[in-house]
């Protein structure tokens, strides 16, 4: 694996200073890359933690799923036969058979719906994003810095909560924002692999910043994605 020798780090450093300039990329936005991006950082922040009680759930579920199916056995026996003949009554099972081809219909219905509402809203979400618009992404020691049209966002390393490689780009996701390096703006696989060690390897090195350091860093980088 490729790795880069650790630098003295200082929150000091200059932002707009060459030597500290660690990397620089740019590259023609993707609308429909772009829409990807911001939604899997939406279900990145919105990932509710595991249930403590999991296996209470399942209990649960498994004894409603009895519950129901015993009073629908309860009903035949005893409420069908007030109105029909007995050997009218079908059994339980025959019952279940009947409703069965409708429950996988009415959940496909549902499924296909949901699907289909998803791509409208997302084709939607692309058409809004203009063409021809260029992505600037500049890595120094002490954050990353991405400028699109008019907006700029600073991230400061200690308001950085992890860098990821997914779907062919590097995924720097911070509290407020998220930047991302797709594999095409690299002239080759090993310098995308390289970019990917650096952005880690700053990040973790970010971590040995003071506490109260890391929370004046995070609280300038909210004001400036606010």
């Amino acid at each position: 694996m490729l790795r880069y020798a650790p630098q003295p780090k200082s929150n000091n450093l200059a932002r707009y200073e060459a030597v500290n300039r660690r990397l620089s990329i740019s590259f023609e936005r993707d609308p429909a890359e772009h829409v990807e991006v911001m939604l899997s950082a939406g279900r990145w922040h919105m990932t509710a933690p595991r249930p403590r009680y999991t296996w209470l759930v399942l209990a649960g579920a498994i004894a409603s799923g009895l519950a129901i199916g015993l009073l629908m056995e309860l009903y035949r026996r005893f409420a069908l036969p007030l109105v029909l003949d007995a050997q009218m009554i079908p059994t339980l099972s025959v019952v279940l058979f009947q409703f069965l081809p409708f429950v996988i219909l009415i959940a496909a219905l549902v499924l296909g719906r949901s699907r289909y509402l998803d791509r409208l809203r997302r084709q939607s979400f692309e058409t809004q994003l203009e063409t021809g618009q260029f992505i600037d992404t500049d890595v120094y020691d002490n954050g990353i810095e991405t400028t699109s049209g008019d907006v700029t966002v600073w991230m400061p390393w200690g308001t950085v909560r992890d860098v990821v490689v997914s779907c062919g780009r590097i995924e720097v996701l911070g509290d407020a924002f998220i930047a991302y390096l797709p594999e095409r703006a690299f002239p080759n696989k090993e310098a995308f692999h390289r970019a990917s060690v650096l952005l880690a390897d700053l990040r973790l090195e970010a971590q040995v910043v003071p506490l109260f350091e890391q929370e004046e860093e995070r609280e300038n980088a909210l004001d400036q994605a606010a």
